[in-house]
């Protein structure tokens, strides 16, 4: 029964942890947007082409940490994954059992 408990909560701190990276991931995403569109803004006002290209790479560059630190997420280290197996049997009476 402990080692129940104790494998539930490291999978909960798991999950906290990959919802904070998440919550970081989608505000630093917003801030470039936002940066971006500022810059969007004053190349419109300015009539200045390479004002656009700073916009692009600034959205092409948060795409791309994006993308890595979903990577980092999705890729679990073999020592995790062995340690940290945690088998989900649904049955009909409740929530679903830890095995």
């Amino acid at each position: 029964m402990a080692n129940q408990e104790a494998l539930i909560a490291e999978y909960s701190m798991l999950r906290q942890e990959i919802l904070q990276v998440l919550q970081k991931q989608m505000q630093f995403i917003g801030a470039a947007l936002a940066v971006a569109s500022v810059f969007i803004v004053y190349g419109f006002q300015a009539q200045n082409s390479l004002i656009f290209l700073a916009a692009i790479i600034i959205l092409l560059a948060a795409m791309y940490f994006g993308a890595d630190s979903l990577r980092h997420i999705i890729g679990v280290n073999p020592l995790d994954q062995t340690s940290v197996q945690v088998k989900l049997c649904c049955s009909e009476s409740g929530p679903p059992q830890i095995r």
